[in-house]
């Protein structure tokens, strides 16, 4: 783990394994509650738009919580 307020290669690494997960996840998510989805007239673009969406705010997030986080683990040094 990195020090607080400071990033690694790890945490990017991490980041990215995230923002992929993130990204399939939620428009996966999105089709399996929406009734009768059909995969010939789905909203591709939206459905695209919603992965690079997730992905970018799941790679954004693990980043900030990792910034926030010092070595020993604890949120802003003390949660």
């Amino acid at each position: 783990m990195s020090k607080l307020g400071t990033l690694n290669w790890n945490d990017l690494k991490r980041g990215l394994i995230t923002a992929v997960l993130a990204g399939f996840t939620l428009p996966l998510l999105a089709a399996i509650q929406t009734p009768g989805f059909d995969v010939f007239s789905a909203n591709w673009s939206a459905i695209f738009t919603l992965a690079v969406n997730g992905a970018s705010a799941g790679f954004v997030a693990y980043l900030v919580k990792n910034l926030g986080t010092s070595s020993e683990g604890k949120f802003l040094g003390k949660i």
